[in-house]
């Protein structure tokens, strides 16, 4: 339709998107018929098995953890994070993760010496509450740091998502 690429695996959901333009085909046939242009009409697909008649979700790229496509995606997610439209509050979660990492080191230097240097119950206590909150602090920023860069992934997707439909 916009760009001519026939797609035989369209299956006439609302918001399914050519794989060659990323043009949707419903909002291509309403501005063709809004401007009294004759739309040329995508093939249907029959209902299978396999694919049932209901509309793709808008996201239907299915990809399985032995897929060799994996390695593809990994590549394309590093692309991605390198071209970045946020590399300042990327610049600062690594920030936050290397101080998370530092406090977590710190505090299992601390349980480690505590048995050594401290005198009576605090021995134990001191080791125990070391390693627990260097456990706590490790894990956190690893955590945090993942939320984060999920998160401005997310953005720069949507980002190029609506650069890509306003072609």
């Amino acid at each position: 339709m916009k760009c001519d690429h026939l797609n035989p695996a369209a299956d006439g959901g609302d918001l399914e998107a050519c794989p060659k333009c990323g043009a949707i085909y419903s909002r291509v046939e309403a501005t063709a018929a809004a401007k009294g242009i004759e739309a040329v009409r995508r093939p249907r697909r029959e209902p299978t098995l396999e694919a049932p008649a209901d509309p793709a979700p808008i996201f239907s790229d299915r990809v399985e953890l032995s897929s060799p496509r994996g390695s593809d995606l990994q590549a394309f997610a590093a692309v991605m994070r390198g071209q970045s439209l946020y590399p300042t509050f990327r610049g600062l979660v690594q920030l936050g993760y290397w101080v998370g990492i530092v406090l977590a080191v710190l505090c299992a230097l601390a349980g480690f010496l505590s048995p050594v240097f401290g005198s009576g119950s605090d021995r134990i206590l001191g080791a125990i509450g070391g390693v627990f909150f260097a456990l706590f602090f490790l894990i956190s920023a690893k955590v945090a740091r993942e939320m984060s860069l999920m998160l401005a992934d997310l953005s720069d997707a949507a980002v190029r998502l609506a650069a890509r439909a306003d072609r």
